[in-house]
């Protein structure tokens, strides 16, 4: 069986390729009004972007591949961006690639067990609600948003012996290619029926990041799910590490930051938060509605932006007729003390759009 399962790997490329219909391209165009970085001037801007996403299965005798991808067309903001010594900082959070890898794996899978390998969905717990801009971040809850990551790059082992899922991986520990030696393992168990689902999940490493960039990077989670296909109501809840770990990176860091001021050095020990989310959706009539409260508590380290608890409501819709799919999103957070010169900035945001897909 192992001889034919690599037979199988090593032809794959051919088989994917010569069939038809590999690809399904969504485009999309949108406005985002998004107040809480209202200090940048790119608040509130119309946008269009697209998803390539790449599916495919083949059968065998001892089971199946899967060949999976999802690609991002993005739109870049303009260059005229504004670049005062405060805002320049977080220049990185607006650079958007045209072309991005959200995801491409191979798995092999079997009736009771499947291998991933490649970049993909973080398998640590599970999330239920849609994600309907390129930006995962911008728009979701707060612990989906600034602790866990939302892909993994590395080898995945899932293992389905009756009601139980057992999940173990081997990734870099950031979303494409790793920038040091370590390795970070990822564990999930859960109990999966039809109507109720409960898991628990851990991520542990050295840290993200090499020499004086090195930051925390550890969390450990529960998540649920009770419902059907109409009416659900799931949720996670996770306590996490987070912070440098040592005081040059936090004054050397070049890349995108955190609005929630989470960059931050703490005497070399790793800054702990706990948080979590419910989320209650209804569908009905080829549309969705999803109601998401969550809340999240980072430990007091004496700096009193970073100290306050967040709060954060989203509602989200969608309307889909055949191809055509029109989508609102509003997310509102608690006001907080910020620096003066974020003075302006508010706790509320949407995003109203429409998605097109088509098969080429």
């Amino acid at each position: 069986m192992l001889r034919k399962i690599l037979i199988s790997v090593l032809v794959s490329g051919a088989i994917f390729s010569a069939d038809e219909n590999l690809f399904i391209l969504q485009l999309r165009f949108f406005y985002k009004n998004d107040q809480r970085i209202y200090w940048s001037g790119l608040e509130n801007t119309f946008m269009v972007e697209g998803n390539l996403n790449l599916k495919k299965d083949k059968e065998f005798k001892w089971g199946k591949m899967r060949l999976r991808g999802s690609f991002f067309l993005n739109q870049p903001y303009g260059k005229s961006i504004l670049k005062d010594p405060e805002r320049i900082k977080y220049l990185p959070n607006f650079s958007r690639p045209i072309l991005e890898i959200s995801s491409l794996n191979l798995g092999i899978e079997t009736k009771n067990w499947k291998f991933i390998f490649g970049k993909f969905l973080t398998p640590f717990g599970r999330f239920y609600f849609p994600l309907f801009i390129n930006d995962l971040d911008e728009f979701s809850p707060f612990i989906r948003g600034e602790s866990i990551l939302w892909r993994e790059t590395g080898v995945l082992f899932q293992w389905k012996p009756y009601l139980f899922r057992f999940s173990l991986s081997v990734v870099n520990g950031e979303e494409d290619g790793d920038t040091n030696s370590d390795k970070a393992l990822i564990i999930r168990a859960g109990l999966h029926t039809k109507n109720f689902i409960l898991g628990i999940s851990s991520k542990t490493q050295d840290g993200i990041g090499s020499d004086q960039f090195k930051r925390f990077n550890n969390y450990y989670g529960v998540d649920f799910w009770i419902g059907n296909e109409n009416f659900s109501l799931s949720g996670e809840i996770i306590t996490d590490r987070y912070g440098f770990k040592r005081k040059e990176g936090e004054e050397e860091m070049y890349w995108e930051r955190s609005l929630y001021y989470r960059d931050l050095y703490n005497g070399g020990k790793p800054i702990k938060g706990v948080g979590g989310y419910v989320n209650l959706k209804i569908s009905f009539l080829r549309g969705q509605l999803n109601l998401n409260y969550g809340e999240y508590y980072p430990e007091k380290i004496g700096y009193y932006f970073h100290d306050q608890p967040i709060k954060r409501f989203i509602l989200q819709s969608s309307k889909t007729w055949k191809d055509i799919k029109v989508f609102f999103t509003l997310l509102l957070e608690n006001e907080k003390e910020r620096e003066a010169w974020r003075t302006g900035e508010k706790g509320i945001g949407f995003l109203v759009g429409i998605d097109v897909k088509n098969i080429f």
